[in-house]
């Protein structure tokens, strides 16, 4: 028994349809991920921003360890006072396969901006490490295995 001609043209373009939609899922998801990889990346690090500045805001000293930076920061800058820390904006300003450079920039009415950059890069590190997909290694911070960058800046309202 042999098989007629149309049905090998049937299989043979059966399988050239299945390899354009392989190629294509190939090209296409890689692109997706690292673009919901960002977004992540940048959503952690807004969320963790965001509680730096509503921890200085609020005045009240918690003791654990990844409050340490900010609670010197109410001790012995604010007075307890309120003085509207705030994020400004926050995003991904460089990235490659190997890092990602993330801008977050915060404003307040405190002058002590270089103290303040500190303090909130030391708790951003130690909170992100908590997170799933963060580590830090040798001092620098990574998320899924890219070195993550953190370029915070304070400025005065």
């Amino acid at each position: 028994m042999s098989g007629s001609p149309s049905k090998a043209q049937t299989a043979l373009e059966m399988m050239f349809l299945m390899a354009v939609i392989f190629l294509g899922a190939a090209v296409i998801v890689p692109t997706y991920l690292s673009i919901n990889n960002s977004a992540m990346l940048v959503t952690y690090v807004r969320n963790s921003a965001s509680e730096a500045c509503d921890y200085l805001n609020i005045g009240v000293i918690v003791n654990e360890s990844k409050y340490e930076p900010l609670n010197a920061i109410i001790q012995n800058y604010t007075g307890y006072n309120y003085l509207g820390f705030r994020l400004l904006g926050i995003g991904i300003v460089a990235e490659t396969e190997r890092n990602v450079t993330v801008q977050i920039r915060i404003g307040t009415r405190i002058t002590e901006s270089e103290k303040v950059k500190e303090a909130i890069g030391k708790f951003l590190m130690r909170d992100l490490t908590g997170m799933k997909g963060f580590v830090v290694r040798n001092g620098r911070l990574y998320f899924d295995g890219r070195e993550v960058i953190l370029e915070i800046t304070v400025e005065k309202d």
